[in-house]
């Protein structure tokens, strides 16, 4: 008996040990640009397939697609309002990348010697980022370069690991603590220009839980950048709708750069919130066409921008944004989107948007999809992300952003950070459970993991919530 004992003590132990949190590797390159996204577009460059010629030859006339471009800086600090180096960084910033995606598309490493080059000599020299507008001056030429960074790692261009890790230094120590907590105080594209530059940073460098900090504000943020508050209600109303039309562009293409660095992750934050993304995307375009569209009175979460109707300031004025979403809408998860469609066709060949580096443009080139092709490698699902518990009055809620080719979710729960972790929840087919099984003011622990037929998927990073109901 005491043998048995020990045996089942034994099984009890592996079983519990098993159940610890295994968290997924990031998919590499994966923030704007896989793999299989590069070799697509190279691929059509250089057999003059249609849109891709067109988009090419307006993008590598651009200044800064050339090996004669001119670097601007580098300098020990950046900032906006004061302007501290603001304009230089930005064009550097799209330099990077824009030679990054050269160097891909044409094979010249000249290219790439000429991108690491801008940014080695930034990373070597930026110390601080400075300014009223720290926020945006952080969140959005950065990204570009974190995205030039992330191609050069990952496409065989020799840079050395000392400089890869001192640029990463440079994202981690100077760029990330600048926009870490958002902007809540201000208009919505300033929060989700920090967004997507905490999630690219997270990516680049490797770290969970920075890229779980900027998808959870996303889709839980407190201030207008989060995803319901930006775009306020199922009509696509957005939150810089009865401010002006430019900033309303820039807010929605800052979270769909968001939502195509999920589902180079294996997430499908495009379908978040019953497609709210499109719905954004779709009013503005229908207004932006010379369409009515509808409009409540509001006010933003900060209580100090209050509109009372649509704002027709630069109406008509298409920004170079609307290729990357007609693409995963239409042509990569086959669902309509006629007016989004409608801008794309009138914008087409997308090129930059001057000045600075507000969003990447150029959709008509680096997005651009046959119908119905799925750039989803395998036929395995990531794990899900962006995990929120919220109490209810006898429960916690658990919602969670879908993986994508996940047919149903396992939800797990611990009484401590170190686990173990043991399931509770089998063949949940929603991203969401209520977990009623808790007492009032003991803490709650849970990772959720997704499965299809080819198998299960690694746990989320988890999240704690004290059940004090």
């Amino acid at each position: 008996m005491k043998r048995q004992c020990c045996h089942i003590f034994l099984i009890c132990l592996l079983e519990a040990v098993l159940t610890f949190p295994l968290m997924a590797s990031f998919n590499h390159p994966g923030l704007l640009h896989s793999s299989s996204d590069l070799n697509r577009i190279k691929t059509m460059v250089n057999q003059d397939i249609e849109p891709f010629k067109s988009g090419f030859d307006v993008f590598k006339a651009d200044p800064a697609s050339q090996l004669e471009y001119r670097m601007r800086g580098p300098a020990e600090e950046i900032g906006r309002n004061p302007n501290v180096k603001f304009r230089e960084f930005d064009s550097d910033a799209n330099a990077s990348y824009q030679l990054a995606l050269m160097w891909v598309i044409t094979g010249n490493k000249a290219y790439a010697d000429k991108s690491i080059d801008i940014i080695n000599s930034w990373s070597k020299m930026l110390k601080r980022v400075s300014g009223r507008d720290a926020i945006l001056m952080a969140g959005l030429g950065p990204f570009k370069m974190v995205n030039a960074a992330e191609i050069l790692r990952y496409t065989d261009t020799g840079w050395p690991e000392e400089e890869i890790r001192r640029c990463e230094v440079m994202f981690l120590d100077v760029i990330y603590p600048i926009v870490k907590d958002f902007a809540g105080f201000a208009n919505g594209n300033w929060d989700i220009a920090a967004i997507q530059t905490v999630m690219a940073i997270g990516v680049f460098c490797d770290d969970r839980s920075i890229f779980e900090r900027g998808l959870r504000y996303y889709v839980n943020g407190s201030g207008n950048g989060c995803i319901t508050h930006y775009i306020i209600n199922e009509a696509g109303q957005c939150q810089e709708s009865g401010r002006d039309q430019q900033h309303t562009q820039l807010g929605l293409a800052l979270m769909a750069a968001c939502c195509e660095i999920a589902w180079q992750q294996g997430l499908d934050l495009y379908a978040y919130e019953d497609y709210r993304l499109l719905k954004g995307f779709e009013y503005t375009a229908k207004y932006n066409l010379g369409e009515d569209v509808p409009f409540v009175e509001t006010i933003d979460k900060t209580g100090k921008y209050h509109h009372k109707n649509i704002s027709t300031k630069e109406r008509g004025r298409l920004r170079a944004i609307f290729e990357m979403v007609y693409n995963h809408y239409v042509n990569r998860v086959n669902i309509a989107a006629p007016y989004t469609e409608k801008a794309a066709s009138k914008v087409r060949p997308e090129g930059q948007w001057r000045p600075g580096a507000d969003h990447p443009g150029y959709g008509t080139l680096l997005f651009s999809r046959k119908s119905g092709l799925q750039q989803i490698n395998g036929n395995s699902t990531s794990s899900p992300a962006g995990l929120i518990a919220k109490k209810g009055a006898k429960n916690v809620e658990l919602t969670w952003i879908s993986a994508i080719k996940a047919e149903y979710y396992t939800v797990k729960r611990a009484a401590s950070p170190d686990g173990p972790y043991y399931v509770i929840a089998e063949n949940v087919l929603q991203p969401a459970y209520s977990d009623f099984d808790v007492k009032s003011g003991d803490v709650y622990y849970y990772t959720i993991s997704a499965s299809n037929s080819s198998g299960a998927s690694g746990d989320s990073y988890p999240v704690n919530i004290c059940a004090d109901l």
